[in-house]
């Protein structure tokens, strides 16, 4: 059973730098114009959205580490428990971005087709497009 645990944790911490990299990625390219067109800026209201699409994974660890400390305060399970979590955690965590950096640095690479990857694109896309977040520049 502490198998499967640590082994949860593991892929779920490796999973989260692919999404929060997608999203990254998403937000630092999605108003530029590429060849040609014009390039977009953030609205106000794009700004705090994009601040909080960014912040949301690292704060959801945050809450995942504190609610493991107050467990293990509570059960009174020790230190080494929550050492070996927060260790399985951060092997997750360094296991995403060497996946990452490795994907990057494959020869011939022509972009990341990881699918969480992409689905944290997908999500910034989708609600920098819903919301409307995106604006063309005042020529000032």
């Amino acid at each position: 059973m502490k198998k499967k645990h640590y082994l949860t944790i593991i892929l779920c911490f490796a999973i989260l730098p692919l999404i929060e990299i997608g999203i990254f990625e998403e937000v630092l390219w999605h108003g530029w114009g590429g060849f040609g067109d014009i390039t977009l800026e953030y609205t106000k209201a794009g700004e705090i959205g994009t601040s909080v699409l960014l912040f949301f994974i690292p704060l959801i660890v945050l809450r995942a580490l504190f609610r493991r400390i107050a467990l293990c305060l509570k059960e009174r399970s020790g230190a080494k428990k929550l050492l070996i979590d927060c260790f399985c955690a951060f092997f997750g965590i360094g296991i995403g971005l060497g996946y990452l950096f490795l994907w990057y640095h494959l020869p011939g690479h022509h972009g990341i087709l990881d699918p969480f990857f992409l689905f944290g694109r997908g999500i910034a896309a989708f609600f920098i497009e819903l919301f409307g977040w995106m604006t063309v520049p005042v020529a000032g």
